[in-house]
């Protein structure tokens, strides 16, 4: 949605083309520009991410008194006054409804350009909020980037998604009980690793066990084999992981399991965005200028919008109505149920993990192994 809000012409000024053409990036490895779909998310993400950095370091410099050269030298000799120009553009990014009222001004005065560069910054920023509160665990904040994401949905042609956060919504505010949106919300994020930052939402994890399970697929298999895979390899999948750790432990070959990764430098390229922008004097609102035609959707203004002519609302009201009062009442009941048997199942799992004594021992899961003889385990390697 944001790719294709935010694309163009390469030849435009500040689209997502021309910083892929000026940063050097295969595009083709990006965006597919046929069926305006992305194809690689996290390296889509990293751009976008980048872009926003370029971005918010060439407009700190603007206001710090860059006129020309080398961007680093403004921010060492004014150390004291960086924090008040960061608060001060925060608060301008913060006014969500600049754009709607430039947009409503006499067209003769108006700067596409500084229009569709505010609300990159403004979408960039609400994403990353997202992403951020995700990995951190932080709830509370990922509830309000959500907010604007549903907003956004709803003038977009993601149809399925503004139904489902509509739907997500009342239930949150309205359907489910105390006890189980309070549930939800504790497990919506899961934590595999144990590091501070490393939260994720539940369904990217069941996207990981998938695509670890279809990496073992093979291009010969048989209707057994097949079998065996998705009946018993399969749920084995995040416990072969823990007993890798666990060998690589006992064995002192830690080197296995360290996962960290040296991160790529993007400062070249953040300083490029900023200084490209610098020069060009994006930063600054100026009457008349047409250096792009294009004109980003103002996604929550938009989406508010939509959600004032109540369609999509209506919509969903008659989706519900469709179930019935008893349906809604059925809806209820059957939260309130699953908020008391899965506390329930949760404080029994905790009773037992904590008669198991000791935490260092990896239990094996021999039910998953139960049913799987070595003749037939032999059978399936041999094919």
């Amino acid at each position: 949605m944001l790719f294709r809000g935010h694309g163009g012409s390469e030849k435009e000024l500040g689209t997502l083309p021309y910083w892929i053409k000026l940063l050097q990036r295969n595009q083709n490895m990006l965006w597919d520009s046929h069926k305006h779909l992305v194809k690689d998310f996290r390296a889509c993400y990293e751009l976008f991410s980048q872009i926003v950095d370029g971005y918010l370091l060439g407009w700190l410099a603007k206001r710090c008194g860059w006129e020309n050269g080398s961007i680093a030298p403004i921010f060492d000799s004014q150390p004291a006054i960086i924090r008040e120009k960061i608060e001060s553009l925060a608060e301008e990014l913060a006014n969500f409804k600049q754009t709607y009222n430039r947009r409503h001004a006499d067209p003769s005065v108006r700067d596409h350009l500084f229009e569709n560069m505010i609300l990159f910054l403004q979408h960039g920023l609400i994403l990353r909020n997202l992403h951020h509160a995700m990995a951190n665990g932080d709830v509370g904040r990922l509830l309000m980037s959500f907010r604007h994401v549903t907003c956004w949905f709803q003038s977009s042609r993601q149809y399925n998604y503004a139904q489902e956060t509509i739907h997500l919504t009342a239930c949150l505010e309205k359907i489910w009980s105390p006890e189980f949106k309070e549930f939800m919300l504790n497990q919506c994020l899961v934590n595999v690793t144990g590091k501070p930052d490393s939260f994720y939402a539940t369904d990217l994890l069941n996207e990981h066990i998938v695509r670890e399970v279809k990496k073992m697929m093979v291009h010969n298999a048989t209707p057994k084999t097949d079998r065996f895979l998705r009946e018993t390899i399969s749920p084995q999948v995040m416990f072969n992981m823990r007993l890798k750790m666990k060998m690589a432990e006992e064995s002192d070959a830690t080197y296995i399991f360290d996962y960290h990764h040296q991160t790529v430098d993007t400062a070249a390229d953040i300083d490029t965005i900023a200084q490209d922008c610098l020069r060009r004097n994006v930063f600054e609102e100026v009457s008349g200028r047409e250096d792009v035609a294009k004109e980003v959707p103002d996604l929550l203004m938009d989406g508010l919008k939509a959600l004032s002519g109540s369609k999509r609302i209506l919509e969903y009201k008659e989706r519900v109505a469709a179930m019935g009062i008893q349906g809604v009442v059925e809806l209820q009941r059957r939260s309130e149920a699953m908020s008391h048997s899965m506390v329930s199942e949760v404080e029994g799992t905790a009773e037992e993990y904590e008669d198991n004594g000791n935490d260092d021992e990896v239990t094996i899961e021999r039910e998953l192994l139960v049913g799987v003889g070595e003749d037939d385990q032999d059978e399936w390697l041999d094919e």
